[in-house]
């Protein structure tokens, strides 16, 4: 998934999701705006990839549960693995970091947290 940035490459609500064909991959390469990689446990709620895919609170990259509590509500439960999805440190100036870790749970999908 990639999300797309304005004139001023900061990030904007706008994502793409491409294969790893050339073909997909010349589209973020022919667009004039930059595009910013997100990894599969990356995202947020309603763009955890690997979770939110199949929920019905999903509405295009937004969680529309009632419980988030950007939504007004309490608080949505939300589990990560414990472990990144590869294991892989990335390093460099401003030091070293492991890949993200997934989103393998949420308390509001009822559609399935396979």
């Amino acid at each position: 998934m990639w999300q797309r940035t304005d004139s001023q490459d900061k990030p904007i609500d706008a994502y793409i999701i491409v294969c790893q064909q050339a073909a997909c991959r010349k589209r973020i390469d022919d667009d004039p705006m930059l595009f910013i990689e997100v990894s599969w446990g990356g995202g947020g709620p309603g763009k955890f990839m690997l979770l939110c895919g199949n929920c019905p609170h999903r509405q295009e990259y937004a969680c529309k549960h009632p419980n988030l509590k950007s939504n007004g509500g309490p608080g949505l439960e939300v589990k990560f693995s414990g472990f990144p999805i590869f294991n892989v440190m990335i390093c460099g100036s401003g030091g070293c970091r492991t890949l993200d870790r997934p989103a393998t749970y949420c308390a509001g999908n009822p559609a399935g947290n396979d």
